[in-house]
Order: structure tokens, then C-alpha cells, then sequence
């Protein structure tokens, strides 16, 4: 997986730095009130532009210095959103950094971390928006375990690297069920839910497995793809209807060959020109996500198991996809 970086757009480079901007800007205000006619507007909108550490203050600055009340409550409202986004940013660090440590799934420090980031969630109501989720998104490392109470996941089905059958990664839906695999890495995509033609949300858990034609050959790589029919049930809740599984090949132009050597006669001839083995669910598994943290960088959801996973939006589509 790539090294992850976050960045903000509207982080303060010092809040000190801003902070002494703002009471430069309420002094230029008062004397405003006291009859100057050059309250040295032009060269203050110069110094907050230059050293404002990147906060943005909407409408006319020359018109707002001269308004003491607008400025002290433009001023609280700006000093808030930047202490909000320092917090939020030191949090996004420290949780991939814990991330980046754990040997497999998210361990408890990191659910504190991530309960510290809910609180501090710019889009409590995202759905509202749904166009903030479409897209592609990365799973950082596995889900959370959960502790097996009621209600909580019991077991996650792998993580990158990590060695199963295709039997247990897919609950018995291809063969062969008993097939080695090792886990790779996870992609999610979620479509405009909503809009017409919205398409399916989807999940992509990549997998390597021997390739049966010779040790000395590369591994073939593969896809389980699980697609659901998404819906809003409100502002920060998406149901999910789980009605098709499909598996394929990610390299079907290298692969084909073995591939058909591995699943055709499992399948009972299911498999078509692509390589693709698809199976619709007469009984569709149903769940939810509970979205608890999102931005244009990250996404943190807890699902109806009990389970957080953790997200980043990916700047294009993984490369399976062509």
C-alpha cells in the first residue's frame, strides 16, 4: 500500500500566527468606529491574504473590518473552524499512523482514536450530500475484530497478506471451497445514491493463489467482488442489499488459461469469456453502514456487525479497473 499522506487546504500553519491577525483586524475595526477614513483596510486584507496561514474569510474584508460586532463574530467563527481543523488533522495523523503499527486489524487504540474523530466529524449529516461518498476508496488494513459481544463482529474474513480458502472468503459461494488463498488489498466503490442510474455499491477484495500450470509461474491474481443495492435510510445511515457476488480474473489477458484450469470444471461451465463467474442471490444479505466520520481524504463507517472500517478516497480508479 502506498504511503499515505493527508493534507488540508484550511489548516492554520500557526494558530498563533492567526490568532494575532484577528486581534490586528478587531483593532482596525474599533478605530474604523472612530472616524478614520483609512483604517487601513487595503494593506490589513494585503496581511491576512499573505500570512493568514491559509484560513479564507468569506465576503468583502474591507467591508467587514469596519464592523465590530460582524468582526468579532466572523473572528469566533473562523478561530473555531481553525481550531477544529488542527484537531481533526492531528487525529487523521495519529489514527493512520496507529494504523500503519497494527499487525492486522485495528486494535483498540485505534478505535479510540477513531471514537475521538467522530466527535470531531465535519459532515455529521452526509447523505444529505451523497455525492461526498461517491467514488473510489481504499481500506486501510482490516476491519475492526469486535469483541463478540452481541451485536459486535465475531470474524473478519482476512486482511492483506493474510492466507484462507476461497470457501471461507467468499461463505461457501465458489469452488473450489477448499482453494489456498492469500488476501490482498480491499477497494470500495460507492455510486451517487440517489441519482438516476445510480449503480451498485461495491466491495473488491483482491487474491493470489498458485498457479496451477508450474511453481516457477506467478501467482494468478484475482477479484471477489461483492455488490449491493444501496439506499439512504437517513443522514448518516446507507443500507446495503447484498444481491450479487461475483469472482474474476484481475489480469485476465495473462491468467485466462490457468484460470479456466482452476474454475471451469468447479463451477459447472460458470465461467464466461472474461473469466468472470457471477452468482445472484435468490436471498439477498442485508446490512448497513453507520457512517461516523467523513471528509474528502478519509471515511470511517461502523457496520451492522459492529465492525469500523477505515477509508481513503483514492485520486483514481484502482487498476483492475479498466
Amino acid at each position: 500500500m502506498a504511503a499515505l499522506k493527508f493534507t488540508s487546504s484550511i489548516v492554520p500553519t500557526s494558530v498563533s500566527t492567526y490568532r494575532n491577525l484577528v486581534a490586528a483586524n478587531e483593532r482596525e475595526g474599533r478605530r474604523c468606529l472612530k472616524g478614520s477614513t483609512n483604517c487601513g483596510r487595503i494593506e490589513l486584507a494585503k496581511r491576512i491574504s499573505r500570512g493568514g496561514g491559509g484560513v479564507r474569510f468569506a465576503g468583502s474584508r474591507s467591508s467587514w473590518l469596519c464592523r465590530p460586532v460582524s468582526v468579532r463574530a466572523a473572528v469566533s467563527e473562523q478561530m473555531q473552524e481553525a481550531d477544529n481543523n488542527v484537531r481533526r488533522e492531528s487525529l487523521k495523523k495519529k489514527l493512520i499512523e496507529q494504523i500503519l503499527a497494527t499487525a492486522g486489524n485495528l486494535d483498540e487504540e485505534c478505535i479510540a482514536t477513531i471514537k475521538e474523530l467522530e466527535k470531531e466529524n465535519p459532515n455529521p449529516e452526509s447523505l444529505n450530500t451523497p455525492e461526498l461518498h461517491a467514488g473510489y476508496w481504499e481500506r486501510l488494513k482490516a476491519a475492526h475484530l469486535g469483541t463478540g459481544r452481541t451485536g459486535e463482529a465475531k470474524v473478519e474474513v482476512g486482511y492483506e497478506g493474510a492466507s484462507a480458502t476461497l470457501g471461507r472468503a467468499t461463505f461457501g459461494m465458489f469452488k473450489p471451497s477448499d482453494l489456498d488463498i492469500v488476501m490482498g488489498e480491499v477497494f470500495n466503490y460507492v455510486p451517487n445514491v440517489g441519482s438516476e442510474g445510480q449503480g451498485k455499491y461495491a466491495i473488491y477484495i483482491e487474491f493470489t493463489t498458485k498457479n496451477p500450470k508450474g511453481d516457477d509461474l506467478p501467482p494468478i491474481e484475482g477479484l471477489i467482488i461483492n455488490a449491493a443495492t444501496p439506499q439512504i435510510e437517513n443522514p448518516s445511515k446507507m443500507g446495503l442489499l447484498f444481491d450479487e457476488t461475483s469472482l474474476r480474473p484481475s489480469q485476465p489477458e495473462r491468467d485466462i488459461e490457468a484460470w479456466r484450469e482452476i474454475f471451469e470444471e468447479a463451477s459447472g461451465g460458470a465461467v464466461n469469456e472474461l473469466g468472470e463467474i457471477t452468482v445472484i442471490n435468490e436471498k439477498p444479505a442485508t446490512g448497513f453502514l453507520d457512517v461516523r466520520y467523513i471528509d474528502s481524504e478519509l471515511r470511517i463507517t461502523k457496520g451492522n456487525l459492529g465492525s469500523y472500517v477505515v477509508v481513503r478516497r483514492m485520486d483514481k480508479p484502482p487498476s483492475f479497473i479498466k
